[in-house]
């Protein structure tokens, strides 16, 4: 699906379940922005550990991964990794 920015927009399931990504953005100049939706405030690198596992193999293509969840403090996970809460984006 395209939107107005030329971005493209997709999800991420691997064949044996065990890597899911809620959203994923390809961006027109080949990078990507990826998102997970957690329903827990408390967020932590276990709730991102997927989007670390791209980061790892996208390499410098993987701008950033995005824990989206219902608390209202937004913070720094890991590298290009932040949790940011969904009051924020809306």
């Amino acid at each position: 699906m395209r939107w107005g920015l030329g971005w493209r927009f997709s999800h991420l399931r691997s064949a044996g379940g065990e890597n899911e990504i809620d959203l994923i953005a390809d961006l027109p100049e080949g990078g990507v922005i990826a998102f997970e939706v957690k329903l827990t405030e408390a967020i932590s690198a276990r709730e991102s550990r997927r989007l670390t596992t791209l980061r790892d193999r996208l390499g410098d293509a993987f701008r950033a991964g995005i824990v989206v969840h219902p608390g209202t403090i937004a913070h720094r996970i890991d590298e290009r990794i932040a949790a940011v809460p969904l009051g924020t984006l809306v």
